[in-house]
């Protein structure tokens, strides 16, 4: 696999970084996914003398039956014992209280690959909660919500308050589930709100490879990341999940506050990604 060849030169070339870090990361949507992705990928390498069926596996769940072949969730921090170059796994089970090290304490995994883009899927309520909670912060000092019972009752109590902020959000929650999550669709809001939840789920997943202060091979695999890159047309917030994310992220670019800054480090490897 010329990604795990790359790997292998680099760690001849800077050993300081690259050592024992040959090994990729395949992110997908689902369980399903992981596994049906690992069987090709064992069928396809089969006869390579340096892959074999224990140097592909799925990451399965703690409670998976134990006949199955794979990594359980628990057990992915064990990875530097094990023969495995190339995990696929899903999005979501990796995103955050994972320290996948190899021996010198550093991140054990050298690449990873977003096999397809991660978008909310159809009535999970996971996603609802993520948007729902994010239009809370958004409206919790939206005193316009309120204008209209003030201009009926006066001046409202603090119980008259929480109930017209429930009404609202309850009325935002239906919304979100009758919403049609096509990236072209979204409005304007509704993108923003998609790139923050989508921003945290992919930087922590790539938080895993730079574990110990080293560098890592990030791509983005699915042309639906950057549908008109790919036919070498310029890509813009409405059509590209990146391009919209670098977006989001601009606001913090002049910003003197440390955690801005760091935010616009991201928001530049995010677009060094994208060029690439």
């Amino acid at each position: 696999m010329i990604h795990l060849r790359f790997l292998s030169q680099r760690k001849q070339q800077q050993p300081e970084w690259w050592s024992d870090r040959d090994r990729i990361l395949i992110v997908v949507g689902s369980y399903d996914e992981s596994e049906w992705v690992t069987s090709i990928l064992q069928s396809r390498y089969r006869f390579d003398v340096n892959i074999n069926d224990d140097g592909i596996v799925t990451l399965r769940r703690d409670n998976a039956p134990t006949h199955l072949h794979g990594i359980l969730r628990s057990e992915i921090r064990n990875l530097q014992h094990l023969p495995t170059q190339i995990v696929v796994a899903p999005l979501m089970a990796l995103e955050r209280g994972h320290n996948i090290l190899n021996a010198q304490g550093k991140a054990a995994f050298g690449a990873v690959l977003f096999l397809n883009r991660p978008m909310p899927i159809p009535d999970n309520w996971q996603s609802t909660v993520q948007q729902l909670n994010a239009w809370a912060l958004k409206h919790e000092k939206d005193y316009t919500l309120y204008e209209e019972a003030q201009s009926i009752s006066g001046n409202l109590t603090l119980t008259q308050v929480a109930d017209i902020f429930y009404q609202n959000a309850v009325a935002e929650m239906v919304n979100l589930n009758y919403a049609a999550w096509a990236f072209k669709q979204l409005t304007q809001d509704e993108r923003s709100v998609l790139c923050w939840t989508q921003l945290v789920s992919i930087w922590q997943i790539i938080g895993r490879l730079v574990r110990g202060g080293v560098p890592a091979v990030v791509h983005f695999v699915d042309v639906k990341f950057a549908p008109n890159s790919a036919i070498d047309e310029q890509d813009s917030e409405v059509t590209s999940l990146l391009v919209a994310i670098i977006k989001v992220l601009e606001p913090y670019v002049e910003s003197e506050d440390v955690l801005a800054r760091k935010t616009y480090c991201l928001s530049s490897f995010i677009n060094s990604t994208l060029a690439d």
